[in-house]
């Protein structure tokens, strides 16, 4: 098996040059965290030499000190529900409900579905029933 050849810098500890370096967004934060965390250096002093914000070190290293490596990708790991969306099964409820009794309106729609799930409906957040699945022909 043919081994990949990296080139070889000399180690540094100027931020310049170690940006350069770097490869990714999550090693770029562990370089900027790593003489904080290991050596002990503050953030104060770390913030002048980089740039970074010494807050946002800080914030960082305390979040890096309790979740370890993993804290550098977590952002993108955790994505947030969106509230405003109706779960499918409560979007299939409603297809259904205008389907079997078309005369229905929204507000009876969004109350029947508050009943059957004992969770709010809101009337103007229901899909729109009117749509086309696919486009009128000429």
């Amino acid at each position: 098996m043919a081994s990949v050849t990296r080139s070889q810098h000399p180690p540094t500890d100027d931020w310049d040059q170690l940006r350069l370096l770097v490869t990714s967004p999550e090693q770029e934060t562990y370089e900027l965290l790593r003489p904080i965390v290991l050596f002990g250096r503050s953030s104060v002093t770390r913030a002048r030499e980089t740039g970074v914000p010494a807050r946002t070190l800080r914030r960082k290293a305390a979040r890096f000190t309790a979740h370890g490596m993993r804290s550098l990708f977590a952002e993108e790991a955790e994505p947030v529900a969106d509230r405003r969306r109706l779960p499918l099964g409560i979007r299939r409820a409603i297809v259904e409900l205008k389907a079997e009794y078309p005369p229905f309106s929204l507000r009876e729609i969004a109350a029947v579905c508050r009943e059957r799930f004992d969770r709010p409906v809101d009337h103007t957040a229901t899909p729109p029933l009117d749509s086309r699945q696919y486009p009128p022909r000429v």
